[in-house]
């Protein structure tokens, strides 16, 4: 008997010994919360450099007290202060794992991760902008006043030579560059000027401003924001505006904020753009920040909700190593989110009017109107449960998704979706609303 237990006891260890190395690891899904103690001071920017070991940049604005360089190598999940430096503003460039700068007013470059810095000589005007083509040509953008301007280096900062400079005000504060000869700079609020020969002439661009992230794919295709998202594929000459959801739209049950966009974002391959800082309002105060994605190109964009309460108000720095490993942050909160399986579902956008806050007595989708449509029509429906996550999908005739309209939360009431069919052959079409308890289907009819 006593030996019979034994075996039962020895048995019982090593199942629960296999399940706990089964399960032990086992990555959370979606989106989880991270936090740091800054200190006292904002976050200016985030770098991984795998999905375990990254930066952060922690600024005070006041030039008389030292920034903060933070260093994870758990993927955010525990933050160690690695070293205090002299900046006020700016941020992070590396050029590989060990090799890069932290600026902003001064200068610092380290060659082993952050451990240890070295600061590197200016001009007497500073730095406000920054980059580094490699570790001896290097562009920093000066705005202030009579000594400001652009300045480059080939030897890594033993000599500078002024390029570019405007008496009185409107000196760069910015500047980027695609290779040794095209690059771009402008300032806060000041017009965008191109160059082509490393910076030694520069041209203005018609109608186009400064830019808060950029970012080039190559010689001819890149990207710039600051709020709005624009792309171009000639080389920066012209630039096309990418369009985003406009503010004011019912959205998750609240109102996307009318004064928010793309401020930040982040590319996980030529096709997959993530950006930050906009945020859907809730009243009374509440404001919950979200994450835009586009899978092709920003033609059409989805939202993600990273967090589950009104914990973080707005995301502004962002950062993806995969499509799987990413974090974004606010720049004033001790906290950020971070996912290892690339985010919760997406959420799509769609134009969306609210038509009733009434409850309504059950719920009901309606029949489109009009019905026969070409190519436009107009979707209603009616919820009664209270905080309902809903989809609208829309199906062809043999069965197959090909929209999804809808797949957000909302609140009681009665609302209209629209369905643009121009993409679509003429044709019998389902369309089909979910809740998590009710589902419903109506046929509607396309012709061109």
């Amino acid at each position: 008997m006593i030996n019979k237990n034994k075996k039962n006891i020895l048995y019982t260890c090593l199942i629960l010994l296999f399940l706990s190395f089964t399960f032990q690891g086992t990555p959370p899904k979606g989106w989880y919360l991270q936090t740091v103690d800054l200190q006292g001071r904002q976050i200016n920017d985030i770098v991984f450099f795998d999905s375990l070991t990254g930066l952060m940049m922690a600024v005070n604005t006041s030039i008389t007290d030292s920034s903060c360089i933070f260093k994870t190598t758990n993927g955010g999940d525990n933050w160690f202060l690695l070293s205090n430096i002299n900046i006020f503003t700016g941020g992070l460039q590396f050029l590989n794992e060990n090799t890069g700068y932290a600026y902003g007013g001064f200068v610092f470059k380290t060659t082993n991760q952050g451990i240890n810095w070295v600061q590197i000589n200016l001009p007497e005007g500073g730095a406000n902008g920054f980059y580094a083509l490699n570790e001896d040509t290097i562009w920093i953008a000066s705005g202030v006043d009579l000594v400001g301007g652009l300045y480059r280096t080939t030897n890594g900062g033993q000599n500078w030579i002024r390029q570019f400079y405007i008496t009185g005000s409107g000196n760069p504060d910015r500047v980027y560059f695609v290779n040794k000869d095209l690059g771009f700079i402008s300032y806060n609020g000041g017009p965008l000027r191109r160059t082509t020969n490393g910076g030694f002439n520069w041209s203005l661009i018609s109608g186009e401003t400064y830019w808060v992230d950029i970012h080039f794919e190559n010689d001819t295709v890149g990207w710039k924001s600051r709020g709005d998202l624009k792309k171009t594929i000639n080389g920066g000459l012209t630039w096309q505006v990418i369009n985003l959801p406009q503010g004011g739209i019912s959205i998750n049950g609240g109102i996307l904020s009318s004064n928010t966009g793309i401020y930040e974002f982040s590319f996980v391959n030529k096709d997959t753009i993530w950006g930050s800082g906009s945020r859907i309002f809730y009243g009374s105060g509440r404001n919950r920040g979200l994450l835009y994605i586009s899978t092709n190109q920003g033609e059409t964009w989805g939202y993600q909700l990273p967090d589950t309460g009104y914990q973080i108000i707005q995301y502004f720095q962002l950062d993806f190593t995969n499509k799987l490993n990413g974090w974004a942050y606010p720049d004033n909160q001790n906290k950020g989110v971070h996912t290892v399986t690339g985010g919760d579902s997406i959420r799509i956008i769609t134009d969306i009017s609210t038509i009733s806050t009434e409850i309504p007595e059950r719920f009901e989708l309606y029949q489109n109107y009009p019905n026969p449509f070409n190519p436009v029509t107009k979707i209603k429906f009616s919820l009664k449960e209270s905080k309902s996550n809903i989809k609208i999908l829309v199906y062809d005739v043999n069965g197959k998704l090909i929209e999804t309209l809808l797949n957000s939360e909302f609140s009681p009431g009665t609302y209209e979706v629209t369905f643009d069919g121009s993409k679509f052959s003429s044709g019998v079409y389902f369309y089909t609303l979910e809740t998590e308890n009710l589902k419903e289907t109506k046929k509607m009819l396309l012709l061109k």
